[in-house]
């Protein structure tokens, strides 16, 4: 699926009141999806600047891995926490090849 594709997909979800769970977008994180990142951050936000409701894990360390912490401190706190906008909130995991499998439990629970 073409970037357009999957941001008309998601922009019509949010129009119309779907998607209040979530949308999960898999891609190449230097290529299509960074594109897709920014497009979805402006229509949910209307900004591409910093946002406090927009959270992004990456992998750390010396073994380019992301752990169970890291995983629990900036992605699943902030997702159960209330908005600071009072609206959406942004979940990025770049290079989630890299979850371990505590830190994919945790992401899926």
């Amino acid at each position: 699926m073409l970037v357009g594709e999957a941001y008309d997909l998601i922009s019509k979800a949010v129009d119309s009141g779907g998607g209040r769970r979530g949308f999960l977008v898999v891609g190449d994180v230097l290529g299509d999806s960074a594109q897709l990142l920014e497009l979805v951050r402006q229509k949910l936000f209307g900004t591409l600047q910093p946002h406090p409701d927009v959270v992004v894990l990456e992998p750390e360390g010396k073994s380019r891995e992301i752990t169970v912490e890291s995983m629990r401190e900036k992605i699943v706190d902030p997702m159960l926490r209330t908005s600071y906008a009072g609206g959406w909130k942004l979940g990025v995991v770049k290079c989630a090849d890299r979850l371990n499998v505590a830190s994919a439990n945790a992401f899926l629970k």
